[in-house]
């Protein structure tokens, strides 16, 4: 049973935490809470809540970052792969399904799953999220030969059937729908246990939108950068943004750069 917490509603406040130490990023949304509105916290949920997160980041940490990155990636970015842009049903699957996963090539892991729901559609367009709302978690499952849970332990396709539905019925149902700046459809999809702010900001970036992972890589390198142990999602969302804008590069193909950098570092 959830009770209420009091909690100042005038600040923006969002932390993230990591389900587990082999999870591939930070996905349980503790709190939101905008102006008059306080929101009812479950007390398994109820950590630390840093009211320092946000604002306008720090210039000596961005130039940590920027140093790092000409260190260690240099000026020539590898090409972001772009996502799915007009097909929001496979980015939806995208999202979910790369939580804590091997992403794989076109004929295995996340990419195969994703070819699996075009095929199930026809090799169309796949973007009308009505046509994952109707379906039951344990159907996706068998379809796109998938069992993998989240953290609480839900089906990912489960957890991507109901994100479908309450999107929907916020009024997103293809991929032009959406909007990144609405609290409503954010909230539509990180309400689904499991899912959070990292993996919303993800679903943005697969549907063309410029943004960053702050998944658990991301978060290593900005905290090499600063020379700390860790770094919340926000933090290192925030710093690769800036760093981002201060070399000239996109967000998303800049965060490609450095998961990519970091993956190769094991």
């Amino acid at each position: 049973m959830s009770e209420k917490y009091g909690i100042d509603p005038a600040a923006w406040l969002e932390q993230t935490t990591s389900a587990g130490p082999d999870d591939h990023e930070a996905v349980v949304d503790v709190a939101e809470i905008v102006a008059g509105e306080v929101v009812d916290v479950p007390p398994a949920t109820a950590v630390r809540i840093d009211e320092s997160l946000g604002g306008t980041p720090d210039g000596k940490q961005v130039d940590r970052v920027v140093g790092l990155v000409e260190e260690r990636i240099g000026s020539d970015l590898a090409p972001w792969p772009g996502g799915w842009p007009n097909d929001i049903e496979l980015a939806l699957i995208d999202a979910v399904l790369s939580i804590r996963a091997n992403y794989g090539s076109p004929a295995t892991g996340v990419r195969r799953r994703c070819a699996l729901w075009r095929e199930e559609r026809g090799g169309g367009a796949c973007d009308d999220l009505t046509e994952l709302a109707q379906r039951e978690g344990e159907e996706l499952s068998a379809l796109l030969d998938n069992e993998q849970r989240l953290s609480g332990g839900q089906l990912k396709t489960a957890a991507i059937v109901e994100a479908a539905v309450n999107l929907r019925d916020v009024g997103v149902r293809h991929a032009a729908d959406i909007d990144p700046q609405s609290r409503e459809h954010k909230r539509a999809y990180t309400k689904v246990k499991g899912l959070g702010g990292v993996t919303w900001e993800y679903l943005l970036m697969l549907l063309g939108k410029p943004g960053v992972k702050a998944d658990t890589r991301i978060r290593a390198f900005v905290a090499e950068a600063l020379e700390v142990s860790d770094v919340d999602a926000r933090t290192a969302r925030e710093l690769v943004l800036a760093a981002a804008d201060r070399l000239g590069h996109d967000p998303s193909q800049l965060d490609h750069a450095i998961w990519l950098h970091m993956r190769s570092c094991g």
